[in-house]
């Protein structure tokens, strides 16, 4: 049975993924952080657009009846090199999204069924060594600064939801978007290899999981609380590199040299491809969760083609 769902961030992949799968069946609404002059509403697919900056009475009509919030909203961590401003950004349009979402529900004395707020692994910081669940506190590092500031952010929501949702997303592959593209790249010029020494952890999750998890969410109202959203076996770098390479029939023998890495990215190369975490998702296999992606193999076989 079809319900009201507001979404925030849905711009990137994931979200355009999730409204594919969503506007089937549901009325949903998508919330913007500005002013968009170029989008209309899809009366054929029952989607509307509306936007943090218009009226409250636009807003609430918006919100109004909603039973799902989807929040998704967050300045992307890979796509410009860390400048402070550039990290003030990511925090910013991450928190003050939180932040204006739980004053308009407050003004609107709005209470829905559920909110599903993002998150990210980088929460745990970076270990070679450790294996980490949901039970386990965060780490140090930029990435692990945001998703904590993230998740404390998300606190202001619970007095307005029966139950709060936090998924934390690890590398989400997809041929739609994202960071895949660009980790296989190097391959497809013969250049492809492992990423420093190779050691460090990939944490991922195919993309259709995540749309999958979503609705997993919404169905089950025995759902609550941090979820990591993962792929229950995770590779390292260099297992990745070989297995791209094996599945595209290219080398991957040409490793990238860690000062490389830091030479051109600074510090997000040195966080974001030179580190990794070795997360489960004990929560949700736990649940019920089905995995359709349980193996990198299985994935690069959707994701590359035999």
């Amino acid at each position: 049975m079809g319900q009201k769902i507001v979404m925030i961030g849905a711009t990137g992949f994931i979200g355009t993924a999730l409204i594919e799968m969503l506007s089937v069946e549901n009325e949903l609404v998508i919330f913007s952080r500005s002013k968009s002059g170029n989008q209309k509403a899809d009366l054929k697919n029952k989607i509307r657009f509306v936007s943090f900056v218009d009226p409250d009475d636009v807003l609430t009509a918006a919100i109004e009846n909603c039973k799902v919030i989807i929040n998704l909203a967050g300045a992307g961590i890979g796509d410009k090199r860390w400048s402070e401003s550039r990290k003030k950004e990511i925090l910013d349009s991450r928190v003050h999204t939180i932040q204006q979402l739980a004053g308009l529900l407050q003004r609107t004395k709005n209470t829905v069924e559920t909110i599903i707020q993002a998150s990210a692994i980088g929460y745990f910081g970076f270990s070679e060594s450790l294996i980490f669940t949901e039970n386990d506190k965060s780490g140090e590092g930029f990435l692990a600064e945001i998703a904590k500031r993230w998740e404390e952010a998300a606190n202001e929501l619970k007095p307005f939801t029966k139950r709060l949702v936090v998924m934390r997303l690890g590398v989400v592959l997809s041929d739609r978007g994202g960071a895949f593209s660009k980790m296989i790249a190097p391959f497809k010029f013969f250049i492809g290899g492992k990423l420093g020494n190779g050691r460090q952890w990939l944490s991922w999750i195919h993309l259709e999981d995540v749309q999958h998890a979503v609705v997993y969410f919404i169905d089950n109202q025995q759902c609550e609380g941090v979820y990591n959203l993962v792929s229950p076996h995770a590779v390292t770098n260099a297992e990745f590199a070989k297995k791209v390479g094996k599945r595209m029939q290219k080398p991957s023998i040409f490793p990238t040299p860690s000062f490389m890495l830091k030479l051109i990215f600074g510090q997000m190369g040195d966080e974001l491809l030179l580190k990794g975490t070795h997360v489960l998702p004990k929560r949700l296999t736990q649940a019920g969760f089905i995995f359709r992606f349980n193996t990198m193999d299985e994935a690069l076989v959707q994701l590359i083609g035999k």
